[in-house]
C-alpha cells in the first residue's frame, strides 16, 4: 500500500522537477520564482492532489488484486 503522504510528496517532486526543470527550458512556463503571485502555490496544491490521487487508485488496485 502506498500511503497518502508519500502519494503527495510524489506530487510536489513532479511538480519541482517540472517548473524548475523542463517547462521553463520549452517556455511552457516561467520558474517558480519568475512565476506571477500565486500561481506557484495552485499549481502545487494541484501536483499534491494528483499524487495523493495516484496513491488511492493503486491501492484501490492492489486491494482488488488481493481478493
Amino acid at each position: 500500500r502506498t500511503p497518502a503522504p508519500v502519494g503527495a510528496g510524489y506530487g510536489l517532486a513532479i511538480w519541482l522537477a517540472s517548473y524548475e526543470g523542463w517547462v521553463p527550458e520549452v517556455t511552457a512556463l516561467p520558474p517558480i520564482s519568475a512565476d506571477r503571485p500565486g500561481r506557484p502555490a495552485v499549481m502545487a496544491v494541484g501536483h499534491v492532489v494528483y499524487g495523493v490521487t495516484l496513491a488511492a487508485v493503486l491501492n484501490r488496485f492492489h486491494d482488488r488484486r488481493d481478493r
